[in-house]
């Protein structure tokens, strides 16, 4: 399957729970690599298709999927329809396994965008290849411990008010609220969950101590004036994974645009993130 850099392909998938989602592939089958990456909270997934285009004309094949409930997906959370991280690691896998049948890339490599790269990060556990590199972008755990000075209490509060909304209405509104989208009810409980104690997992079974012997390489890109993923919340995210390689690099912030979020706005000109991720192969 080929491709256009500029127009992506559209995947349809069919998650476990019967909903459905398009997937958004660049580039060409058989490349030396590909990468699956996933996008931020509340994000749909054709914002990326930007960094996927770039990252094609550099030779990669790229799939980036949809969260459900978001963008392209045949769910929208609500009072008595839940789901939370667990799944949202199912759906990551998914993924995963679909970039291998469509794109056949000789090297996969995982990756995300804030909450994208969370789970990213827990995927090395079950990746089952040292070689895969993980890319982190404009991410960090939520855990109030790992932001700077004032900001953390603004943080454990936001993390916390956000679960009783979500826990009172059956979902959260943040479409209504300007953050993070319409989510799940239990999405937003287990994001405040990772607030209020830093743990990273997703469900009983995929837990961050599964990711002590992951010695991957990796490439951790924060974006200048992001207050949303500080390098403090970056470096406890980092900590999760005490043998990997880590390589660290900073991208300036668009100065004009749509968003004026450093967090957001990189993907209206991501050419500096898909050469820092091409680049970091390429060394």
């Amino acid at each position: 399957m080929s491709v256009s850099a500029r127009s992506p392909s559209i995947i349809d998938v069919r998650l476990a729970d019967g909903s459905t989602a398009q997937a958004r592939a660049h580039g060409e089958r058989g490349a030396d690599h590909g990468l699956l990456f996933m996008p931020a909270m509340g994000t749909s997934a054709r914002n990326y298709d930007a960094l996927g285009a770039l990252l094609a004309e550099r030779g990669w094949a790229v799939l980036v999927g949809e969260w459900r409930g978001i963008g392209s997906s045949s769910l929208r959370a609500r009072r008595g329809l839940d789901f939370g991280y667990a799944d949202l690691f199912s759906d990551f896998s998914l993924y995963r396994e679909r970039l291998v049948e469509e794109l056949a890339p000789k090297r996969l490599h995982l990756g995300g965008h804030s909450l994208g790269a969370q789970l990213a990060t827990l995927q090395l556990a079950i990746a089952g290849n040292p070689d895969s590199a993980l890319f982190i972008v404009a991410a960090g755990t939520v855990y109030y411990g790992g932001y700077p000075g004032l900001q953390r209490a603004g943080i454990l509060a936001g993390t916390q008010l956000a679960a009783l909304i979500a826990a009172s209405l059956g979902y959260f509104p943040g479409h209504r609220l300007g953050f993070g989208g319409r989510q799940a009810r239990t999405v937003i409980l287990d994001w405040a969950e990772q607030g209020r104690t830093g743990t990273l997992r997703a469900g009983a079974e995929h837990r961050e101590e599964k990711l002590a012997a992951a010695a991957n390489p990796v490439l951790a890109i924060n974006v200048e004036g992001d207050a949303f993923a500080p390098s403090t919340a970056t470096e406890h995210l980092l900590s999760k994974l005490p043998r990997a390689r880590v390589t660290r690099s900073r991208v300036a912030a668009p100065t004009a645009g749509k968003h004026s979020n450093p967090h957001f706005s990189w993907l209206e000109r991501p050419e500096p993130v898909a050469e820092a991720i091409a680049g970091f192969v390429r060394a």
